[in-house]
């Protein structure tokens, strides 16, 4: 536990951060974790922090698959990790398109303060967001956590010099992101 009690958390996007990005992946035997992501996910743990997903999920509101299907992925996505001794505390999904101006999808805050609600105080200044999209980086920013951008095909480095402020860190990978937050965290 961080100060006075508060969870320090780490926010993870789901699809390009923890599985394989095949667009829209709601199918179970779609599922494949990336590489190290466990190993990743363990090293978080063990430095303290409560892991927590916030997944758009715009493929429900524009009727691709249910919320049911959905679900189900979780539940599998859950027991995979409980296997290799993971413990996710809370999934948050927006089920909204992508032209919602709901406060659940992502870079609002809306997911970040359900996961508070659900799994107590939330110390914001030692946690972080981690994702492969500027809108996982935007969320981070707006919810006051430090950001880990992964690299991937949805951002160049022009997109990222538009932008008023940077990441705390640019990486490769999930796995990657626990190294340096482990470095961090040590100093």
């Amino acid at each position: 536990m961080a100060k006075d009690n508060k969870k320090k958390v780490i926010f993870l996007d789901r699809d390009g951060t923890i599985n394989v990005d095949f667009g829209y992946t709601y199918k179970v035997e779609d599922w494949k974790f990336i590489g190290k992501v466990v190993d990743a996910l363990k090293m978080l743990q063990e430095q303290g922090f409560s892991l927590s997903v916030v997944t758009n999920q715009s493929g429900i509101g524009h009727g691709l698959y249910s919320e049911e299907d959905m679900e189900k992925l979780h539940k599998h996505m859950l027991a995979e990790f409980k296997k290799n001794n993971i413990n996710i505390e809370y999934v948050a999904y927006c089920p909204h398109g992508r032209e919602s101006t709901c406060k659940c999808r992502k870079p609002n805050i809306g997911m970040i303060e359900e996961i508070a609600g659900q799994i107590g105080p939330v110390d914001l200044s030692n946690s972080w967001t981690i994702g492969d999209k500027l809108l996982d980086f935007e969320l981070g920013l707006n919810a006051s956590t430090k950001t880990a951008l992964i690299r991937s095909q949805y951002w160049t480095k022009d997109d990222l010099a538009k932008l008023p402020n940077k990441p705390d860190l640019i990486i490769e990978s999930l796995y990657e992101a626990a190294q340096a937050i482990n470095k961090i965290g040590s100093k």
